[in-house]
């Protein structure tokens, strides 16, 4: 038997029986818990367009992780569920080179939604419109592409569609077109010259109008259903975004600029009314407070015969709003995370900061209750260039740094380490960290041209001046951040003996409360070959007490080449002490859990002083994060998904999908990504 198989049979053997150590499992981001199949209940990752028939809401958007990319609810706010839900569900917008779109439309017989193909179906590449009857089955036609699909000639998805007395209406902006189908048999019937049109809605009757946005030139035009222009242009919407027509036959506007964020009405013959509802979440007395009307960025719009009106925006997230006749918040439904893990404030009880969002936690209250949206931290008017509005995929760390709150963010799978200090709610980008350095024409803007660099915000401004860069030592394989906000990377290459871990210790925070490094005292130590020491893969410093934690490929375990993502754990575990002076190898554990992994190894792992906390997908539907006693290298047991999320999760998509912190009380707050149904994990667990 070789070394390992005999670990591992010595480690299922230990752990056995073992109950899992969480009795809950808490969740943010989303407001419902999730589960499998079609009737999952969660709310999808993303919204683009809506519409409102009788007591159904229909929602669109190109992808979601599940394959919720068509959403039906009520409008009630419940989750009722998604096309074809008893057929192959997830190939309906998702599976099999399937996407959705960012239009829909309705006359109360038939919904279509904008859908694209890649190819990988056998069909080909191509965009069109898909047709299902109101209860979400498939609505098949004779000379339909794959049954019940429109295939539209030469251009991509249709960004508008609309529906009247038989017709639909169909955008085609690359044509330069508004294409009009037959409801019943889908046979084309018109094609109407139109420049640049995106958004669609039909008017109030007797007109019935075709009300058009002219995304070029940014303008709401008005024909009549054969495409003769009347003479109506709403041009004083600074970035029309979105349509719906009122009960009383007003047309609605949604204002997508970023100093503005509302729904304006307007007249049949096109003069505002100086009714306007809504602004920017990022402005006002107290910018980045979630309330009612405080938007980030409206993506659809609808109304229903009450008068409620209904907003979807990607705030950060996907959040669906729905307002009573008075403006009156009724409800709000949200899926806030996707390819994000959130992080403990430890300086403020009850506080998660995920990439985006600002949430209250109080974990006396049931799961479902215990989650609170605060804010949204980033405001894309005053600082543009935000990386976050940039790269959305992130792993957040909060820090209190020379007594600030300091936000610290970590790609997907990628290398750069992104700074944010705080003003109010709003993180403002104070520093970066790029250890292989940025292409000429990649962000950030004027940058070095070659090797690494680091960032740091001189004028507080929150833009990347070309004086505020500086030179900053080329890393390899590992990254890492210690808990004194010391930057740590390995540097002359990967290898045991050969590379070395530098560190550049915390300088203190600038004027502007941006945090620095010295790199005048920059130390080095070598990587060590002792225990098989191979290949570094990750890696974790405890500066209190001078250790350091090295995820490594070993002799035993080698590298099997191949492809390779940046810093996942390694299948072995080393403990150096004295890590400063003259390291000393205390233990090495293999750390492949026995219960079987997705994937060669874990991608993710958060050290506490105590503890490590390593995440991995384990099987089908089941992420699990396994807790390892530092003191002795030896695994205490792992934390699992629970019926307060009927026992299901997604998988780990991220190399930092797992952030901790210990309580005063030494409970654990362990956060966790789920990539699956646009929400966060926290587990909580006292030794």
């Amino acid at each position: 038997m070789s070394r390992i198989a005999l670990l591992l049979a010595l480690s299922i053997a230990a752990l056995a029986g073992a109950e899992p150590l969480n009795q809950r499992t808490f969740w943010y981001g989303n407001t419902w818990g999730g589960g499998s199949g079609p009737s999952a209940a969660y709310f999808q990752q993303s919204v683009d367009d809506i519409v409102v028939h009788g007591k159904r809401i229909y929602a669109i958007t190109p992808w979601d992780e599940h394959g919720g990319e068509a959403g039906i609810y009520t409008t009630d706010g419940d989750k009722v569920g998604v096309p074809e839900a008893q057929g192959d569900w997830a190939a309906q917008f998702h599976s099999w080179g399937w996407s959705g779109g960012t239009a829909l439309a309705t006359d109360g017989t038939f919904v279509w939604y904008a859908v694209g193909q890649n190819g990988e179906a056998g069909q080909g590449k191509f965009a069109g419109v898909a047709r299902y009857a109101m209860d979400g089955t498939a609505a098949k036609w004779d000379g339909a592409t794959v049954g019940y699909r429109l295939k539209l000639e030469g251009g991509g998805k249709p960004p508008g569609l609309a529906v009247h007395a038989g017709e639909l209406f169909v955008s085609d902006p690359a044509s330069g077109r508004i294409l009009v189908f037959s409801t019943t048999t889908m046979k084309p019937l018109r094609a109407m010259p139109c420049a640049d049109p995106g958004r669609l809605l039909i008017g109030a009757a007797p007109e019935s109008a075709l009300w058009v946005i002219n995304t070029a030139a940014k303008q709401v035009r008005k024909l009549d259903r054969d495409g003769k222009d009347l003479s109506v242009a709403i041009s004083d919407c600074a970035l029309p975004v979105a349509l719906a027509l009122d009960r009383d036959g007003s047309l609605m506007v949604a204002d997508g600029a970023l100093d503005r964020q509302c729904i304006r009405r307007y007249r049949a013959d096109g003069r505002f009314t100086g009714d306007s509802f809504g602004g920017p979440i990022y402005l006002g007395d107290k910018p980045g407070l979630v309330g009612p009307g405080r938007f980030f960025r409206i993506t659809g719009i609808a109304t229903d015969s009450e008068g409620a009106l209904y907003v979807a925006c990607w705030d950060y997230g996907a959040k669906l709003h729905k307002y009573d006749a008075k403006r009156k918040p009724v409800w709000t439904r949200q899926g806030t995370e996707f390819v994000s893990c959130a992080d403990a404030d430890p300086g403020e009880e009850g506080t998660l900061y995920s990439v985006g969002h600002r949430y209250a936690m109080d974990f006396t209250k049931p799961p479902a209750q215990a989650w609170r949206d605060v804010a949204i931290t980033l405001d894309p008017l005053r600082y543009p260039l935000d990386p976050r509005l940039q790269t959305p995929w992130q792993a957040m760390r909060v820090l209190r740094l020379g007594g600030q709150r300091i936000l610290v963010g970590k790609q997907q799978m990628g290398g750069n380490w992104y700074f944010w200090r705080f003003l109010g709610e709003i993180a403002v980008p104070a520093a970066m960290y790029y250890p292989d350095g940025a292409e000429s024409d990649e962000y950030p803007p004027n940058h070095p041209e070659r090797g690494a660099f680091l960032w740091i915000d001189a004028d507080g401004d929150g833009a990347m001046q070309a004086g505020e860069y500086h030179s900053a030592p080329d890393s390899g394989q590992c990254t890492a951040l210690d808990a004194s906000g010391a930057l740590l990377m390995n540097v002359g290459g990967w290898d045991g003996g050969k590379g070395r871990i530098a560190r550049l210790p915390f300088a203190g925070l600038n004027a502007t409360g941006a945090p620095t490094w010295d790199l005048a005292k920059r130390t080095e130590v070598v990587l060590p070959a002792t225990g098989g020491l191979e290949k570094a893969s990750k890696i974790a410093y405890d500066p209190e007490q001078d250790r350091m934690y090295i995820g490594a490929w070993s002799t035993e375990h080698p590298f099997p080449g191949g492809g390779w993502e940046q810093m996942n754990t390694g299948p072995v575990l080393f403990r150096f002490d004295n890590w400063s002076k003259q390291p000393k190898l205390a233990w090495s554990r293999v750390i492949i859990p026995p219960e079987g992994i997705i994937g060669a190894v874990p991608k993710a792992w958060s050290l506490e002083r105590d503890h490590l906390f390593i995440a991995s997908t384990w099987k089908h539907e089941q992420l699990a994060v396994d807790v390892w006693r530092l003191a002795d290298g030896e695994r205490v047991g792992r934390l699992l998904p629970t019926a307060d999320i009927a026992g299901v999760t997604g998988w780990i998509d991220m190399n930092d999908a797992v952030q901790t912190h210990r309580r005063a009380d030494g409970t654990y707050i362990i956060c966790v990504e789920e990539v699956w149904m646009a929400k966060g994990l926290v587990f909580l667990w006292k030794p």
